[in-house]
């Protein structure tokens, strides 16, 4: 039988999309638990940001309640094992978006969006709506603005 959730404190929660289970933030026990595996992780400094077709697990490391850095990988990896993604000014956890090819950082104080891979940074005008693979949509004044992604 596959381990169930039985915590009554539930944060995040993700599913992977090409194998069964789900990784959760467990607030009860201040771990992130996988219920296929049985393996947790300490989560009193973690965030879960999101899961990736390749099912690729992303954890932002938490700093005054902002993600500081993002660690990502296998679930099946230990995570000392994972990659590391730098954020040089701490963002918000819902500032954090992924695609299906980038990872993006928004800014929305500043009105841009960065992509990390490439570190490429997007103006856009107005507030920001969503990201498509090639454009950022704002809204300015009552009417759709799209910018296309650098």
């Amino acid at each position: 039988m596959n381990h169930l959730i039985t915590s009554t404190e539930i944060g995040t929660i993700k599913a992977f999309k090409n194998i069964p289970g789900l990784i959760y933030e467990n607030l009860s026990d201040n771990v992130i638990t996988f219920t296929n595996n049985k393996k947790s992780i300490d989560n009193e400094n973690y965030c879960i940001l999101s899961t990736d077709d390749n099912e690729n697990i992303y954890i932002g490391v938490l700093k005054d309640s902002t993600v500081t850095k993002i660690l990502y990988g296998s679930r099946e990896a230990d995570i000392s094992k994972w990659y590391s993604i730098d954020i040089e000014t701490p963002v918000n956890k819902d500032n954090i978006i992924m695609s299906k090819e980038n990872l993006y950082i928004k800014y929305p104080e500043n009105s841009y969006i960065l992509n990390k891979q490439n570190n490429k940074k997007t103006i856009y005008k107005g507030n920001f709506l969503a990201i498509t693979s090639s454009e950022v949509l704002s809204l300015e004044n009552g009417k759709l603005q799209r910018t296309k992604l650098n």
